[in-house]
C-alpha cells in the first residue's frame, strides 16, 4: 500500500487534475446553456464560460504542486536507497 508512495501520489495529481478540468467544463457548459434556456433569469453565458476557464486553471495549477510533491518523494527515496548502497559497498 505504501511502496512506490512518490509514483502514486503523482498518478493521483493527474486525475485530480484531469478530472476537475472535465468537470469545471462540464459544469461550465451546463450553465451557459441553462442561462441561455432560461428567459426569466438575466444572467450572462459568459458566467459558465468563465467559471470553466477558471476552475481548469485552478485544477491545472494545484496539479502542478501535487505532483511536485509526489517527485520530491520519488527523489528522495532514490537519494536515500542510493546512500544505503554506497554505505553497504563502503563497510565491505
Amino acid at each position: 500500500m505504501y511502496n512506490n508512495i512518490g509514483k502514486k501520489i503523482k498518478g493521483l495529481a493527474q486525475i485530480i487534475a484531469y478530472g476537475g478540468i472535465f468537470l469545471s467544463c462540464l459544469i461550465g457548459i451546463a450553465l451557459s446553456l441553462g442561462f441561455l434556456a432560461d428567459d426569466n433569469f438575466s444572467g450572462s453565458p459568459l458566467i459558465g464560460i468563465a467559471i470553466a476557464f477558471a476552475g481548469s486553471l485552478i485544477c491545472w495549477l494545484s496539479g502542478f504542486f501535487t505532483y511536485g510533491f509526489g517527485e520530491l518523494v520519488d527523489q528522495t527515496t532514490e537519494i536515500n536507497q542510493n546512500l544505503k548502497t554506497r554505505k553497504a559497498e563502503h563497510i565491505e
